[in-house]
């Protein structure tokens, strides 16, 4: 069954019992997601200078992301959900998820009420314990929705307008490139780019969508190698590629596999644009538009 609350979709958590079926979520995700809930929750809460709307979705989310965690077997009122994240994280848990710690742990601190500053380093931790578990995520819009609210956060970060504006539209204008390319970013923003993901990577080399600027999807057949931009729209202006792998130590020839006309507004697709994967980087996790 799938439900809307506070603007995130979500499914019923499945625990990670032999009985669960590919749908269950492993624990280590669980309590990661959870930190992750209570970092953006305590944000919105300790922050007097926050504005009025910009508490009230950063709560929103937050919810979001616990009713996810929890689904519609365990439902939790908004004004419960609120409490709770002035006790510890394990409160924010579904039943039957271990704790493993987090009952000791506090997004905002109980005696001072100021966010506890060392949740995020430990965030960190239990997200690699999550990564390593060896399975993909389930949720691919969840995880998306953790990496907006980061890069939203480093967006704004420093307050100004001005300074959200230059953060955003360089992000925009490059979502990958090679590292010397990348060298004019918002020192704030380094951590946002990361390796090119390996199902984006052909023979040492990616492939970058002339329309956004992504690396294309990569997907050899045989001798045949195509290559396509993530964007279905991207994709129907002409960004689908094939490039016959010759074996030779060079740079791969990509031809369009159609042509397509230019239309007013939404021009056609140019060449693809080559880069050595090990010289590039992108904005990481990939984000994609119109799948």
């Amino acid at each position: 069954m799938l439900n809307f609350v506070g603007g995130v979709d979500y499914l019923c958590y499945m625990g990670t019992s032999a009985s669960a079926d590919r749908f269950a979520i492993p624990d280590d995700h669980v309590r990661s997601m959870a930190l992750q809930a209570s970092l953006l929750a305590a944000d919105a809460l300790t922050k007097p200078a926050m504005k009025s709307n910009s508490r009230a979705s950063a709560l929103t989310r937050a919810y979001g992301l616990v009713m996810a965690l929890r689904g519609p077997a365990h439902p939790l009122k908004f004004t419960e959900f609120r409490a709770l994240v002035r006790g510890p994280v394990a409160g924010l848990l579904p039943p039957g998820c271990p704790p493993e710690g987090l009952e000791a742990i506090y997004a905002i601190n109980p005696e001072t009420g100021e966010r506890n500053v060392e949740l995020e380093a430990l965030e960190g931790e239990f997200g690699e314990v999550a990564r390593e578990c060896g399975v993909l995520p389930y949720w691919p819009w969840l995880r998306q929705e953790l990496t907006e609210h980061k890069a939203y956060a480093l967006f704004r970060k420093g307050e100004n307008q001005a300074a959200y504006i230059l953060r955003r539209s360089f992000v925009i204008r490059n979502a990958a490139g090679t590292q010397a390319m990348l060298q004019t970013m918002p020192k704030e923003l380094n951590d946002l780019y990361g390796r090119v993901p390996e199902d984006r990577v052909y023979d040492r080399r990616c492939f970058l969508c002339p329309l956004c600027r992504w690396p294309m999807h990569v997907l050899p057949n045989g001798p045949i190698v195509m290559v396509s931009c993530a964007n279905r729209d991207h994709r129907d202006r002409g960004a689908r590629y094939l490039f016959d792998d010759d074996g030779l130590d060079r740079a791969p020839h990509l031809v369009r596999t159609h042509d397509v006309r230019d239309r007013l507004l939404a021009p056609a697709a140019g060449d693809a644009i080559v880069h050595e994967a090990c010289a590039c980087r992108q904005f990481h996790p990939c984000w994609s538009s119109g799948m």
